[in-house]
């Protein structure tokens, strides 16, 4: 195992996992193209609610499902071991990326009146 300048533990260098990686990228492009053009057909749909988010988690399960077995030693198994993981953490990085945001643009917006004030 390598390690950096910092002494922390390094697996492959980032320049070797991406040139691994473009194959399996180009090759699941296509299918996740699919898959988006089925979510814009979902919202076309005259599915009510709970209908469409039934409908868009199956695709969005089947996209991270695709990903999940591009690893090597992944498995069916694995994919729906994780699956429950995979979703509450999309949820919470979801969850917190709106936070950040309504809390800078509302940081921005007082300092902008803070300094209409001042004038």
């Amino acid at each position: 195992m390598n390690t950096d300048n910092d002494g922390n533990a390094m697996g492959m260098d980032e320049a070797d996992e991406e040139e691994e990686l473009d194959p399996v990228i180009e090759e699941l492009k296509p299918e996740f193209l699919r898959l988006i053009q089925e979510l814009a057909e979902i919202k076309r749909s005259g599915l009510g609610a709970v209908g469409q988010r039934a409908a868009t988690e199956g695709v969005f399960k089947e996209q991270l499902r695709r990903a999940c077995l591009t690893h090597s030693t992944a498995t069916e198994a694995d994919f729906e071991r994780l699956w429950p993981r995979l979703r509450d953490d999309a949820i919470c990085d979801h969850t917190m990326s709106v936070y950040f945001q309504v809390i800078d643009a509302l940081v921005e917006e007082l300092d902008d009146e803070f300094e209409d004030g001042e004038e």
